[in-house]
């Protein structure tokens, strides 16, 4: 926190030194409104994170949710000293028992790949609307489009359901 504290002071002195002009924090508060808004919703991110971090736990081990949300918080904590975050798979590994810390990295990865693939399929679905404005609206166009989305949502969802298929698989093999 200090460090931080002091890189805002250098670099509030670095701004002023350059004669450049410092926000004026007087003016309409609704300026501000979206970095307000984002400050505020960083709480309620850690806390859903918390909770998908406890879903993906609960195979392996039952977490109170105060202990999910360390686990979330020193993993933030940790991400932020390593290079691409790297350090938040081992920063939420530090509050379970050592037995499950290895399965845990599974399930993280594997959360991971859940979200980032809703990232993608959203993106996809609503950059239509972006598209649309750059390249005319033909049938062949919409067509493909509609076509590559499916292929991902089909590729997303074996990815999703494959851990369940590989139980069901291993739960009747004898």
């Amino acid at each position: 926190v200090l460090l931080g504290l002091g890189l805002c002071l250098i670099l509030y002195n670095q701004i002023w030194k350059q004669n450049r002009s410092l926000p004026d924090f007087n003016t309409n508060l609704f300026e501000y409104f979206p970095f307000i808004l984002a400050v505020l919703l960083v709480p309620v991110n850690w806390f859903l994170e918390s909770i998908k971090w406890k879903i993906l736990m609960k195979p392996l081990i039952s977490l109170h949710w105060y202990q999910s949300l360390q686990s979330i918080l020193t993993g933030v904590f940790v991400g932020i000293f390593t290079p691409a975050r790297i350090g938040e798979y081992g920063g939420r590994m530090l509050y379970l028992p050592e037995n499950y810390r290895l399965p845990s990295l599974a399930a993280t990865l594997y959360g991971s790949i859940i979200q980032n693939g809703f990232h993608v399929i959203f993106g996809f679905s609503l950059s239509y609307f972006f598209i649309k404005n750059l390249i005319p609206e033909t049938p062949v166009t919409v067509t493909l489009f509609i076509f590559a989305i499916s292929l991902f949502i089909i590729g997303f969802l074996m990815v999703l359901f494959l851990p369940k298929m590989m139980d069901l698989r291993q739960r009747y093999k004898a």
